[in-house]
């Protein structure tokens, strides 16, 4: 007798739905502000762009696109990143679990987004089709997911070329390892490959079981948004990226909640928490901000009056160097 059951119909529309949401809560932890978004393009691809840098741009580009049989594909994220002059897509797609015809999709992919880019260009002599660095990012451990996705690419007279797209198994890191390579974004997502632990763990359906999975949830969350506000204090990104990644947090939260029957009262406990830590980093922020303005007119008076540097930085307690920016803009 085999032991492979077919999912009812209510558990695949359910999946569905699930694979939709956590779609979209991904997604949102890639709109974030233009130095995050190239520090984790740096994470994922082992790149050295300088995320600070004015001479380092960086655009989302289309990922729909309709074939010649007039169905429409989507991709998940491609990315083209510009510094000293050169152009580099990169295209990243997000998957939950082993498919055996990702390597296709991807070239499928690849190949479309090729070719919308080829057909704004001017036209040459011989146009030259550009394929992305591609990767995948797995989240849940699987028996068939390799460390590189191949496929031989074969030409009439007997030539061949590798494709190649790289993979990130996500469960492989842990939140220390995804700080250090700066994947601060990807943070959230520890609450997600909580779920193969916790599918084990609920197996049984008892209270008991829920009991102690509704305790693993909180833990990790409170320790991810501990986390978070600390890399925030220690400005590792701008409020706005801390924001967009407390939100997900907070749909990752609900997702478990709603999976395993987690108390809601539970849940909103811990939201609670989460929004004080929040309010507290935003009314920090402000008063930072109001006596960094301060701090700057003070400067800026002293330098008018004709003040030495030295001197302008001791009393304004600014950097000598943000002194020296400062009378450069006053043009004094």
């Amino acid at each position: 007798m085999s032991d492979i059951t077919e999912k009812t119909e209510d558990e695949q529309e359910q999946e569905q739905r699930e694979r939709v949401r956590l779609d979209e809560i991904v997604k949102l932890l890639f709109n974030v502000s233009k130095p995050m978004l190239i520090a984790t393009v740096n994470g994922l691809f082992n790149t050295t762009y300088d995320p600070d840098s004015a001479d380092v741009e960086v655009i989302k580009t289309a990922t729909e696109y309709v074939k010649n049989d007039m169905k429409v594909i989507r991709s998940d994220l491609f990315l083209q990143i510009t510094a000293n002059g050169k152009s580099t897509d990169y295209h990243v797609e997000f998957q939950i679990s082993a498919d055996s015809r990702m390597v296709i999709r991807l070239f499928e992919y690849d190949i479309q987004h090729a070719m919308d880019k080829l057909r704004l260009t001017d036209t040459v002599e011989i146009p030259r089709l550009r394929l992305s660095q591609s990767l995948v990012i797995h989240f849940e451990k699987g028996g068939n997911i390799p460390d590189k996705y191949r496929m031989i690419i074969e030409y009439a007279d007997g030539t061949e070329h590798e494709y190649t797209a790289e993979v990130f198994k996500y469960w492989d890191y842990d939140s220390t390892m995804l700080i250090g390579k700066k994947l601060y974004n990807l943070l959230p997502l520890q609450l997600f490959i909580l779920r193969a632990e916790l599918d084990k763990l609920t197996k049984d359906k008892s209270a008991e079981s829920k009991q102690k999975a509704a305790t693993k949830v909180i833990s990790l969350t409170e320790n991810l948004a501990n986390t978070l506000m600390g890399l925030y204090d220690d400005k590792a990104f701008d409020v706005n990226d801390l924001d967009k990644i407390i939100s997900s947090l907070n749909e990752l939260l609900a997702h478990l909640r709603d999976r395993y029957g987690i108390a809601e009262e539970l849940s909103k406990g811990v939201e609670n928490m989460i929004k004080t830590l929040y309010d507290e980093r935003l009314v920090k922020r402000v008063k930072e901000e109001t006596k960094e303005e301060e701090r700057l007119e003070t400067a800026k008076t002293l330098l008018e009056m004709g003040d030495s540097v030295e001197k302008v930085a001791k009393v304004s307690k600014l950097s000598v160097d943000d002194i020296e920016k400062l009378k450069k803009n006053l043009k004094l």
